[in-house]
């Protein structure tokens, strides 16, 4: 299942996650890493994606909207909230995300144009489902739903979004 949820984090929460990657990105001693971590089916050709842990208060915040809002069951894990930072050229090949009870996108980019690329898509009822990479939009998917995310293109900016994995 998915559930698509607009306005979802503050404005002050926003400032400070993109604050953080803006002050991070270019240090190399910082705590980034990058897909070359994931599976190759899952990374294939895509461009290289920075990911880095969400401190504990920012991740907690993030979770108890989630929870408050009936988006996840309650999980005996925290879950893995994690800032990712999409290089042009990047995407997401279809899968599943089947070793993990749900997943989120959070998008972070107050500005981007449709042709950029870098939309979600799933599968639902035989048909794919898209949604555009919305400012502050919440993508909850759940019940293993096929899903993927577009090509960015080459003049695209960094795609800024929250990951959010429960086991």
């Amino acid at each position: 299942m998915i559930r698509v949820v607009e306005s979802f984090l503050s404005p002050k929460l926003i400032d400070e996650i993109l604050s953080d990657n803006a002050r991070l990105k270019n240090d190399p001693s910082s705590w980034w890493t990058s897909h070359e971590t994931w599976k190759a089916d899952i990374i294939k050709t895509s461009a290289v994606v920075f990911a880095r842990v969400l401190p504990r208060e920012q991740a907690q915040q993030i979770y108890t909207s989630m929870l408050t809002r009936n988006l996840v069951g309650i999980s005996n894990q925290f879950p893995k909230v994690m800032s990712y930072l999409w290089h042009p050229l990047s995407y997401i090949p279809w899968h599943n995300d089947g070793h993990h009870q749900a997943s989120a996108t959070i998008y972070l980019n107050e500005v981007w144009d449709l042709d950029w690329g870098g939309y979600f898509l799933w599968k639902e009822g035989g048909e794919i489902r898209t949604t555009p990479p919305v400012f502050n939009r919440l993508i909850v998917s759940s019940e293993n739903v096929e899903h993927s995310t577009t090509l960015t293109t080459v003049d695209a900016p960094l795609r800024q979004t929250v990951q959010i994995f429960f086991k």
